[in-house]
Protein backbone atom coordinates (compact mmCIF):
# COMPACT_ATOMS: atom_id res chain seq x y z
CA UNK A 1 0.00 0.00 0.00
CA UNK A 2 1.33 3.24 -0.79
CA UNK A 3 1.26 6.38 1.82
CA UNK A 4 1.88 9.78 1.07
CA UNK A 5 3.37 12.10 3.46
CA UNK A 6 3.14 15.61 3.31
CA UNK A 7 5.63 17.58 5.74
CA UNK A 8 4.62 21.09 7.23
CA UNK A 9 7.17 22.90 9.06
CA UNK A 10 7.37 26.35 10.77
CA UNK A 11 8.31 29.10 8.19
CA UNK A 12 9.77 32.99 8.74
CA UNK A 13 7.61 35.83 7.75
CA UNK A 14 4.35 37.43 7.88
CA UNK A 15 1.74 36.98 5.38
CA UNK A 16 2.01 39.68 2.43
CA UNK A 17 -1.55 40.03 2.56
CA UNK A 18 -0.27 42.11 6.04
CA UNK A 19 2.47 44.27 4.25
CA UNK A 20 1.49 44.92 0.76
CA UNK A 21 0.57 48.33 1.09
CA UNK A 22 3.70 49.33 2.26
CA UNK A 23 5.16 47.18 -0.25
CA UNK A 24 7.20 49.75 -3.28
CA UNK A 25 6.96 48.92 -6.89
CA UNK A 26 10.90 47.69 -6.57
CA UNK A 27 10.04 45.24 -3.92
CA UNK A 28 6.59 44.06 -5.70
CA UNK A 29 8.71 43.55 -8.78
CA UNK A 30 11.55 41.53 -6.98
CA UNK A 31 8.68 39.91 -5.10
CA UNK A 32 6.81 38.91 -7.91
CA UNK A 33 10.30 37.36 -9.94
CA UNK A 34 10.31 35.14 -6.77
CA UNK A 35 6.79 33.79 -6.54
CA UNK A 36 7.20 33.37 -10.29
CA UNK A 37 10.45 31.00 -9.80
CA UNK A 38 8.49 28.68 -6.64
CA UNK A 39 5.33 28.40 -8.92
CA UNK A 40 7.75 27.55 -12.04
CA UNK A 41 9.36 24.78 -10.05
CA UNK A 42 6.22 23.54 -8.46
CA UNK A 43 4.91 23.09 -11.81
CA UNK A 44 7.80 20.94 -12.91
CA UNK A 45 6.61 18.30 -10.77
CA UNK A 46 5.23 15.31 -12.74
CA UNK A 47 1.57 14.04 -12.33
CA UNK A 48 1.58 11.24 -10.50
CA UNK A 49 -0.87 9.96 -13.25
CA UNK A 50 -3.19 10.61 -15.79
CA UNK A 51 -6.16 12.27 -13.67
CA UNK A 52 -6.99 15.05 -11.64
CA UNK A 53 -6.65 14.60 -8.11
CA UNK A 54 -4.83 15.75 -5.16
CA UNK A 55 -1.72 14.47 -3.06
CA UNK A 56 -1.99 10.86 -3.02
CA UNK A 57 -4.81 10.30 -5.56
CA UNK A 58 -7.25 11.71 -2.80
CA UNK A 59 -10.19 13.91 -3.39
CA UNK A 60 -9.34 17.50 -4.13
CA UNK A 61 -10.16 20.48 -1.90
CA UNK A 62 -11.14 24.07 -2.79
CA UNK A 63 -12.44 26.55 -0.86
CA UNK A 64 -12.82 28.84 -4.03
CA UNK A 65 -16.04 26.54 -4.96
CA UNK A 66 -19.46 26.39 -3.41
CA UNK A 67 -18.25 22.25 -3.30
CA UNK A 68 -15.07 22.19 -1.54
CA UNK A 69 -14.48 18.00 -2.14
CA UNK A 70 -14.53 16.78 -5.29
CA UNK A 71 -13.29 14.12 -7.43
CA UNK A 72 -10.85 12.24 -7.90
CA UNK A 73 -10.98 11.93 -11.27
CA UNK A 74 -9.27 9.23 -13.96
CA UNK A 75 -9.02 11.77 -16.59
CA UNK A 76 -9.49 15.72 -17.34
CA UNK A 77 -12.04 14.88 -19.61
CA UNK A 78 -14.04 13.54 -16.48
CA UNK A 79 -13.30 16.64 -14.59
CA UNK A 80 -14.11 18.59 -17.41
CA UNK A 81 -17.62 16.93 -17.47
CA UNK A 82 -18.39 17.09 -14.11
CA UNK A 83 -17.44 21.24 -14.14
CA UNK A 84 -19.69 21.27 -17.29
CA UNK A 85 -23.04 19.32 -14.98
CA UNK A 86 -22.59 21.44 -12.21
CA UNK A 87 -22.45 25.05 -14.76
CA UNK A 88 -24.61 23.73 -17.33
CA UNK A 89 -27.25 26.33 -16.38
CA UNK A 90 -25.05 29.09 -16.67
CA UNK A 91 -25.66 30.45 -20.07
CA UNK A 92 -24.41 33.59 -21.66
CA UNK A 93 -26.50 36.43 -22.22
CA UNK A 94 -26.87 35.25 -25.70
CA UNK A 95 -28.30 31.66 -25.24
CA UNK A 96 -25.58 29.55 -25.62
CA UNK A 97 -23.13 27.30 -24.02
CA UNK A 98 -19.56 28.06 -23.02
CA UNK A 99 -16.70 27.24 -25.49
CA UNK A 100 -15.78 23.65 -25.93
CA UNK A 101 -13.40 22.42 -23.17
CA UNK A 102 -9.47 20.91 -23.77
CA UNK A 103 -9.53 17.81 -22.78
CA UNK A 104 -5.57 17.55 -23.72
CA UNK A 105 -4.77 20.70 -21.45
CA UNK A 106 -1.62 19.79 -19.44
CA UNK A 107 -2.28 19.02 -15.79
CA UNK A 108 -0.22 21.01 -13.26
CA UNK A 109 0.25 20.91 -9.35
CA UNK A 110 -1.75 23.89 -8.58
CA UNK A 111 -1.52 25.19 -5.02
CA UNK A 112 -5.85 25.73 -4.96
CA UNK A 113 -5.66 28.72 -2.65
CA UNK A 114 -3.22 30.95 -3.55
CA UNK A 115 -3.91 34.47 -1.76
CA UNK A 116 -1.88 37.61 -0.07
CA UNK A 117 -2.20 35.47 2.94
CA UNK A 118 -0.74 32.29 2.00
CA UNK A 119 2.40 34.02 0.69
CA UNK A 120 5.04 34.90 3.54
CA UNK A 121 7.67 37.56 3.39
CA UNK A 122 10.67 38.66 5.47
CA UNK A 123 11.33 42.33 7.31
CA UNK A 124 12.89 42.87 3.69
CA UNK A 125 10.14 41.92 1.62
CA UNK A 126 11.89 38.84 0.28
CA UNK A 127 9.63 35.53 -0.34
CA UNK A 128 10.16 32.98 2.66
CA UNK A 129 7.56 30.65 1.46
CA UNK A 130 4.30 29.84 0.45
CA UNK A 131 1.85 27.66 2.62
CA UNK A 132 -1.54 26.01 3.76
CA UNK A 133 -1.14 23.66 0.73
CA UNK A 134 -4.22 21.85 1.83
CA UNK A 135 -6.27 22.66 -1.60
CA UNK A 136 -3.37 21.40 -3.46
CA UNK A 137 -3.25 19.07 -6.27
CA UNK A 138 -3.09 18.18 -10.09
CA UNK A 139 -5.56 20.18 -11.74
CA UNK A 140 -5.75 21.92 -15.39
CA UNK A 141 -2.97 24.23 -16.09
CA UNK A 142 -5.50 26.98 -16.27
CA UNK A 143 -6.40 26.50 -12.57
Amino acid sequence: EEHVILVMTRLEGDPIADRLPKLGHAELDELSTQLATVLQQVRRIPVPGNGVCGFGGRPCRSYQMSFSVFGPFASLKGFNDWMYERTKWRRSSDGTYPPSRNEHERLILSHGDLTPHNILIDKEGRLTGVIDWECAGWMPAHW
